[in-house]
């Protein structure tokens, strides 16, 4: 199911697997109290029981890549068609790379296993909520470097959206009212 330098999740536990012992797995674990992908620094030993019970992802077995979102929320003023176009094409550049070296794995895992022929380039989608539109951008990434990544991709969007003054980033807001002359009411004693 893995091999060392795997990294693989067992059970909500997630890590690069270290050693393959007889009664238990050595994983260097990632997340746990750190956000994203990368390591917490503990060592984490996986029963070889719970490898039995539970199913057990490999994000790297056969390849080397994931698939990532970023999520941009847009006020419904804002051009979503120029926003969607800016950030694809942020997307595409900074990930040409990997997508090609995403699709050639596919195709020749695809000689291993039954696998439809899976889109890997770079894709947008738009969809409506009661605040904002939200633009999601789809994307592949290498496993282990996805929040590194992720963190780059979200400041040249950042950047790049800062600059345009026909889209803006939207963000749950609250608007209080109040009504001029209502008595505010005193506490007991004072």
């Amino acid at each position: 199911m893995y091999r060392i330098g795997d990294r693989i999740a067992i059970d909500n536990n997630f890590g690069d697997v270290m050693d393959i012992g007889v009664l238990g797995t050595t994983l260097m674990e990632i997340r746990g109290w750190v956000s994203g992908d990368q390591p917490s620094g503990r060592l984490l030993i996986i029963p070889n029981g719970l490898v039995i019970n539970h199913a057990v992802y490999n994000y790297t077995r056969d390849h080397s890549f994931v698939w990532d979102e970023i999520s941009i929320p847009l006020t419904y003023d804002s051009d979503w068609k120029r926003a969607k176009d800016r950030v694809l094409s942020i997307i595409i550049a900074e990930t040409a790379a990997t997508t090609m070296q995403a699709d050639a794995e596919i195709e020749r895992i695809g000689e291993k296993y039954y696998l439809p022929k899976k889109v890997v380039d770079p894709s947008a989608y738009i969809s409506l909520t009661d605040n904002w539109i939200t633009l999601d951008v789809r994307y592949v990434t290498d496993a282990r470097n996805r929040r590194i990544l992720h963190s780059r991709l979200s400041e040249l969007v950042l950047s790049a959206l800062e600059k345009e003054d026909t889209i803006t980033i939207s963000s749950t807001t609250m608007t209080v009212t109040t009504i001029e002359g209502t008595p505010v009411p005193k506490k007991d004693g004072g």
